[in-house]
């Protein structure tokens, strides 16, 4: 019985002086600006230390040196301690990740586009178009990686906390924000049906600009998982630990194309021209609709010359779009109208439009081969475009 109460007593003995013992290396880790995270696949630590960019500085030179280290070029040493087998990382002849499977541990300490230096002490050489790594199971792996700008890897962890799958066709990073008091950090942010908070623009010459990029979706911050736009606003707004910085796990497209068509959909009006032969259609279906209603005075059309700020209805709330061609003079033929492809007849609170009977389907002949579907060009860039 008084060896199991010993026996007891050294092992939690043991177990205090192990939490000591991880208090102090995340301490260390801390100190020397290197990720070393308890129970991750594996560390990677910081070659070329990243400096603090909220000391003794001002705004604009903030900006400034966020900028400049996006354009530098990182060394890390990655030290991964969890089984990998072969094609669990892919790179091309650059030495440039292009593939990461996503159960593999190297998901947790490695970005796409990272350039691999050294692996396990061996330079890497590419002969063909790209190259499976590593290229027998192993235990472990060390490399020496370099990385553009500051972005770092999801740890696992914070991975398992917001519940995140890291699908295919998307990056997963972490990026640090510095910031401070009552200086803007220059994003718009927006609620989305599907899959959470967007960024739908960064402004120029801010923080924001050089971190994220339009289309960006926002899904933790420090560690929180976010889902509404509110929480975004709350938490920078309120929480103090989000000074003098703070962090945020991105979802962005690999596509850049796919990434602004998303931003185009969900904020943008597109319009499309229509040719002489479909506009007299409409216009002979309109007058039809248009004869139910004799009762009514100031009927509108439903189409639109390009240019015009003349809207379907009087009424206000109605979302619907203009071209930036200018109006035509009073002798002068409009070749082209536009529709907007978001007017939605059930906001129309005019009333001077009533449909009796539902429209019956026709064959119509053009002489238009391709029409061609066209959405306005953002004026608005980001640094991830250029």
């Amino acid at each position: 019985m008084l060896n199991n109460i010993k026996k007891l007593r050294k092992g939690k003995k043991k177990d205090k002086d192990k939490k000591k013992i991880e208090v102090k290396r995340r301490k260390k880790a801390h100190s020397v600006g290197s990720v070393v995270i308890l129970n991750e696949p594996g560390s990677i630590k910081e070659m070329v230390l990243f400096q603090d960019n909220n000391k003794n500085s001002g705004y604009d030179e903030l900006i400034e040196k966020i900028k400049e280290e996006n354009e530098k070029m990182y060394l890390y040493s990655v030290k991964c301690n969890s089984p990998c087998n072969p094609g669990d990382l892919i790179i091309d002849k650059t030495k440039t990740v292009t593939f990461i499977f996503k159960r593999s541990p190297l998901i947790n300490l490695l970005l796409y586009q990272d350039e691999i230096v050294h692996l396990n002490g061996k330079n890497v050489d590419v002969d063909d178009e790209e190259c499976v790594l590593p290229v027998e199971p192993c235990q472990r792996l060390d490399l020496v990686i370099r990385r553009k700008g500051r972005s770092m890897a999801v740890p696992y962890i914070r991975q398992t906390n917001i519940n995140l799958d890291m699908e295919y066709g998307y990056y997963y990073f972490v990026v640090n924000v510095p910031r401070m008091q009552n200086l803007p950090i220059g994003m718009e942010f927006h609620n989305t049906q599907e899959d959470g908070v967007i960024i739908h623009n960064v402004i120029r010459d801010t923080i924001a600009y050089y971190l994220f990029s339009q289309g960006d979706y926002i899904l933790d911050i420090n560690g929180i998982p976010i889902n509404t736009a509110q929480e975004v606003f709350q938490i920078i707004l309120e929480d103090q630990t989000t000074f003098p910085k703070f962090s945020c796990v991105i979802k962005r497209a690999c596509s850049r194309p796919t990434q602004i068509k998303v931003v185009r959909t969900l904020f943008e009006s597109p319009t499309f021209p229509l040719g002489d032969d479909i506009i007299n259609i409409i216009k002979s279906e309109e007058k039809k609709i248009l004869s139910n209603d004799n009762g009514r005075k100031n009927v509108q059309t439903v189409l639109k010359f390009p240019g015009s700020i003349q809207d379907l209805t009087s009424q206000k709330g109605n979302n619907i779009s203009t071209s930036p061609i200018n109006l035509p003079k009073k002798n002068e033929r409009s070749k082209y109208y536009c529709i907007s492809l978001r007017s939605n007849r059930s906001k129309i609170l005019n009333n001077n439009v009533r449909i009796i009977d539902v429209p019956k389907i026709k064959e119509i002949g053009s002489d238009i081969d391709n029409i061609i579907f066209t959405n306005p060009v953002p004026q608005k860039t980001t640094s991830f475009e250029q």
